[in-house]
């Protein structure tokens, strides 16, 4: 899938959240209940396009910058709002400084821009972290 997705602008919704949930797999291997995916994508929706390696990126981004224990497991949501899609998960800082370039959005932004669809939302509050990403038709 990496490879391939490469050769286009735009993947259908269903075969990225296949990627994702696959890529979470991994993730489950090694964090186990201290993780959750939760995808609620209406059926309609999965003929729609995003950009591709989005979710991959924002998944490895929520595993980047949170603290994921047993204490309070970090909740990842992916779900349909208007027209976006919207991933969001609990906050739980690691203690530790990151040093974060913010690459991974930029190069969302970037691929969303150079599409000429509309700009992605980020919305970082104490307890969530939210980004809406626009449903390509």
């Amino acid at each position: 899938y990496l490879l391939k997705s490469n050769e286009y602008d735009k993947v259908p919704i269903q075969e990225e959240l296949a990627f994702a949930e696959a890529y979470f797999h991994l993730l489950k291997t090694r964090f186990g209940e201290n993780i959750v995916l939760s995808v609620e994508v209406p059926e309609s929706e999965l003929d729609s396009y995003i950009a591709p390696l989005t979710l991959q990126i924002l998944i490895e981004n929520v595993v980047k910058h949170n603290v994921i224990s047993t204490d309070v497991p970090i909740v990842i949501r992916i779900s349909v709002c208007e027209d976006s899609f919207v991933i969001e998960n609990n906050v739980r800082k690691k203690i530790y400084s990151i040093d974060t370039t913010k690459t991974g959005l930029a190069n969302i932004a970037a691929k969303y821009k150079m599409l000429e669809a509309p700009e992605i939302e980020v919305m970082e509050e104490p307890s969530y972290f939210t980004v809406k990403i626009p449903i390509l038709k």
